[in-house]
């Protein structure tokens, strides 16, 4: 098996957003990421 790289970009920014990115949107995406972080940690 060949060895492969995967690299990973943003595409849109919270600032893309605009009003649609309430406070509470902001706050599950922060959860989330938390969540993956931990994921990624095990």
């Amino acid at each position: 098996m060949q060895e492969s790289e995967l690299e990973i970009r943003s595409i849109f920014a919270a600032e893309d957003f605009g009003a649609a990115f309430t406070p509470e949107l902001q706050a599950q995406e922060e959860r989330l990421r938390k969540a993956a972080e931990q994921l990624q940690n095990m």
